[in-house]
């Protein structure tokens, strides 16, 4: 977001330009004192404006987005500042730290020092507050890095000092954390496999959230919710794109109201973040003890999930909602609530999938329409198949085994049926 400050002021050879007198070197001092306390008191009021909208961290943890009803700060506002006023108070501070020649040691320390004590409750203003830290100061990277964190260290300083296409290699052991892991940039955090390798955080709302359009990545290791927080594992929101593989997720826990608790939520309003592409990737990854759900993505979110194991979350092993699409292959589901629910107006395919257990195998409502192809689906305790709606969609190369009822269909629904090996029932 921002350049490095701290090598203002230097003449050409990394010295600091000489005071011609006493007096021009207090005039000096003073300036570049005020230059270095006005970046101090920017920083603290722009990450204040955070603090005060809780437009994302606050609602997130329930795929709720209130940022159409919470005003934003104005820089008429003497508590916070915006992004651009910001940016404005940033270039005037070089601009006399330049003129000035202050030292630029002394810069940095008392950048340092200042800065420090600045403080941030919530998790995405701290999250801001540490890289802009990092970049004011100088210490953040200029080029993506492949960064070694050892359990024991900070990852959301090792995040904050790394730029979009970073690495940081986590090795084995536990990483604990009582707040979210925000993500600004898009970084890969990988693991030394997911039983190797486990992040275990308490925080409320979510474990990690990526608010970047940069892609992000989880990979070879465990994230586990722990403690009694509500809230779920891995969470997007309308902008985000997650890519996961070889990796669990676990633990995620809903509240009162039967809210969050999913191994990852996409979350969005109406169609938002269709048009995009592939928005969520997983594979070969396992998505286990949830809750509410393994995943379930919102909006116009599209996914493309290959060789995932869906067991034992509460409500869903995957629900597609609103506009979602894409495509599940080669992927299990063992006694999760219902298997895979698709409402709204998803369409997602389904394709060589196994499902087990559970209250329903697949079940279809509103007016969504997946394409089923290759399923077999045993053991449900209500019904492998349900259709409620005008649903629609297509089953084929399904076979129900060990169940009470095979392929239930409502009177208003539609769905094309083509070699299933199920008993057809009509309800309604």
């Amino acid at each position: 977001m921002l350049i490095a400050l701290v090598g203002c002021g230097q003449d050409g050879s990394g010295e600091a330009s000489p005071p011609s007198s006493t007096t021009a070197a207090a005039d000096t001092d003073a300036k570049c004192a005020a230059a270095v306390a006005s970046i101090v008191s920017a920083t603290e009021r722009y990450v204040r404006s955070y603090e005060s909208r809780r437009a994302v961290a606050a609602d997130t943890a329930t795929g709720q987005d209130r940022s159409t009803t919470t005003t934003g700060p104005t820089d008429s506002d003497p508590d916070t500042l915006t992004e651009a006023g910001f940016r404005a108070t940033l270039g005037e501070a070089e601009a006399v730290l330049t003129e000035q020649g202050c030292d630029p040691a002394r810069t940095r320390a008392e950048l340092t020092g200042g800065l420090s004590r600045v403080s941030a409750e919530d998790p995405v203003a701290d999250a801001i507050l540490r890289q802009l830290t990092a970049s004011i100061t100088g210490e953040a990277a200029t080029e993506p890095t492949v960064t070694a964190v050892a359990v024991g260290d900070d990852l959301r300083d090792a995040l904050a000092m790394s730029p979009d296409g970073s690495t940081l290699q986590l090795e084995a052991g536990e990483y604990r954390l009582d707040g979210p892991l925000v993500l600004l940039a898009g970084i890969e955090i990988r693991g030394a496999g997911r039983d190797a390798t486990t992040i275990v955080s308490t925080a409320a709302e979510t474990a990690v959230l990526a608010l970047t359009e940069r892609r992000v990545e989880l990979t070879g290791l465990t994230v586990r919710r722990e403690g009694d927080a509500p809230g779920s594992v891995v969470l997007g929101g309308p902008a985000a794109s997650i890519v996961v593989s070889e990796a669990r997720l676990t633990g995620g826990k809903a509240d009162s109201d039967g809210q969050g608790g999913a191994g990852i939520l996409m979350y969005a309003a109406g169609d938002d973040a269709a048009g995009r592409g592939t928005t969520l990737e997983v594979t070969d990854a396992e998505l286990r003890d949830n809750q509410a759900a393994g995943i379930v993505l919102t909006g116009g979110h599209r996914s493309s999930i290959v060789g995932a194991v869906f067991a034992s979350n509460g409500q869903c092993g995957i629900c597609f909602l609103d506009a979602s699409d894409g495509s599940v292959e080669d992927s299990t589901f063992d006694g999760n609530g219902v298997g895979i629910a698709v409402a709204g107006t998803a369409a997602p395919a389904l394709l060589r999938i196994s499902v087990t257990g559970g209250e329903v195998g697949l079940q279809v409502s509103d007016s969504a329409a997946p394409a089923v192809e290759g399923a077999t689906i045993s053991g449900s305790a209500r019904a492998a198949v349900i259709y409620s709606g005008p649903a629609a969609g297509s089953l084929d190369r399904v076979t129900c085994q060990n169940v009470p009822f095979g392929v239930v269909v409502g009177n208003e629904s539609r769905p094309h049926l083509g070699d299933v090996d199920c008993e057809l029932t009509r309800s309604g």
